[in-house]
């Protein structure tokens, strides 16, 4: 938990990058993810910040019409699409690159999370959709998170966090992007070396090696309604091992398919119980840092004149 939230203050709400802007790439990632908790949420901050239009397009799906907002926007909802031209170039000056990476990153691995463990909104037992909903999120948003948009948090990891400093050099490939900015970058690297920790002490050897190979010819695409495509990858594996390796499989590459039945099954294996959340934490992590590389692999430090 230090190193999520290491990684989630340093690149979502430390520094002088506009807080609004990386809320709304925030939305927007979790709206190409199919996470409507997550995009609640932050149309929520955005109604705290006074942002009304902005909170309710991208919470209704609709265009947002800010022109500065646009182009950023479009490179978050890319972010899963390794093959887009819009990744070589971030709309932002070169100092706010490594914050709204870490943003986008940071949500791609939520998301996953948010779709194992909680529900489809922070605002459970409202109407589903229309004016009611709008102004119960607008009320929420102003009651609840007022001003957390705009307050100013500095840079440099909390204390008490208790996380060691990072070795000199330039970090793992998956976390390349992040060198501009020593705080963010030592906090991506502290969390890559706990996520691998996890899978190492959690995550039995095949499974992990089936993860990263099915990773690593992933492009960034829906796998569709059914499950069986899991089910097929994991059947060379020993039967013991196969419903966590369907379980993290999903979670890295489908979380949305993650119901009730995986999770039994999961459970059902002697001793899975105390795996569950690590095997999930791992998992998300090992598909956010596939998504860093296709990030790192794009140079251009941005542009000025940006958000």
């Amino acid at each position: 938990m230090a190193a999520v939230w290491g990684v989630t203050r340093e690149s979502f709400l430390a520094g002088d990058t506009s807080r609004v802007a990386r809320e709304a790439v925030a939305a927007a990632v979790s709206s190409r993810n199919a996470c409507p908790f997550c995009v609640e949420a932050h149309a929520m901050s955005l109604h705290g910040a006074g942002r009304h239009d902005l909170a309710d397009a991208l919470a209704s799906g609709r265009p947002v019409s800010d022109p500065a907002l646009q182009p950023l926007l479009q490179w978050a909802a890319a972010t899963r699409d390794p093959g887009s031209p819009l990744l070589k170039a971030l709309p932002c000056e070169p100092s706010d690159r490594p914050r709204f990476i870490g943003t986008a990153l940071l949500f791609h691995y939520i998301n996953r999370m948010v779709h194992v463990f909680l529900g489809d909104s922070p605002l459970p037992g409202l109407p589903g959709m229309g004016l009611a909903r709008d102004a119960v999120r607008r009320a929420a948003g102003k009651l609840f998170m007022s001003g957390l948009a705009s307050r100013p948090v500095k840079p440099g990891l909390a204390e008490g966090l208790r996380l060691p400093v990072r070795q000199d050099g330039p970090g793992p490939e998956a976390i390349a992007w992040a060198a501009g900015d020593p705080h963010v970058h030592r906090a991506w690297w502290n969390f890559h070396r706990i996520a691998l920790g996890l899978g190492e002490r959690h995550v039995p050897v095949q499974t992990r090696i089936l993860i990263a190979d099915a990773l690593e010819a992933w492009t960034g695409g829906d796998m569709g309604l059914s499950r069986g495509w899991a089910f097929e990858a994991t059947r060379s594996l020993p039967q013991e091992q196969q419903p966590l390796a369907r379980f993290a499989l999903l979670v890295a590459l489908a979380s949305y398919q993650v119901d009730d039945q995986v999770v039994r099954d999961f459970l059902a294996v002697e001793g899975a119980g105390q795996r569950l959340v690590p095997a999930a934490a791992w998992a998300s992590a090992m598909a956010t840092f596939r998504i860093a590389r296709w990030l790192s692999h794009h140079p251009e430090e941005g542009f000025p004149g940006g958000i």
